[in-house]
């Protein structure tokens, strides 16, 4: 996907990741240039009951754009930053599958509609980009091409 892309979505993972869980290989990842996605962190409070110190816990359930539920960014090998998020995600011993969507839609292609979908298959956590095709209908009755 070339130009500026608008892109939306979000994905879920198939449990939540704990703190501990996330590598450095990951935070690299999510923090690439190119990368437009963060972990949807989860954080709950709860006080103590014996002391009353009140006890926060993280942990992320999927990923999200940064910033916004939509945002306008280069979508140019954006498969192939996300494919590292996917790597860097945890494997054994409890494997994380991920499930959900992101879309690109380019701006001022000039030369049609250039659009993607990204997908994680499973069981082999491999991104793919899906493409969309136009097909014209039939020539109007009463019109030549």
């Amino acid at each position: 996907m070339g130009t500026y892309s608008s892109i939306e979505g979000e994905m879920t993972f198939s449990r939540a990741l704990k703190p501990g869980e996330i590598t450095d290989t990951l935070r690299r990842a999510l923090n690439d240039i190119w990368s437009v996605w963060e972990l949807t962190e989860e954080t709950t409070s709860e006080e103590d009951a014996e002391d009353g110190a009140v006890i926060t816990r993280t942990r992320y359930t999927g990923i999200s754009l940064k910033y916004t539920d939509e945002i306008k960014a280069i979508g140019y090998g954006w498969e192939k930053t996300f494919q590292q998020i996917v790597d860097a995600l945890p494997g054994l011993p409890s494997p994380v599958t991920v499930t959900g969507v992101f879309e690109g839609v380019a701006e001022n292609t000039g030369d049609g509609y250039d659009a993607e979908r990204l997908y994680v298959t499973h069981p082999e956590r491999r991104v793919v980009v899906v493409k969309p095709t136009v097909t014209w209908p039939d020539v109007p009755k009463g019109a030549s091409a």
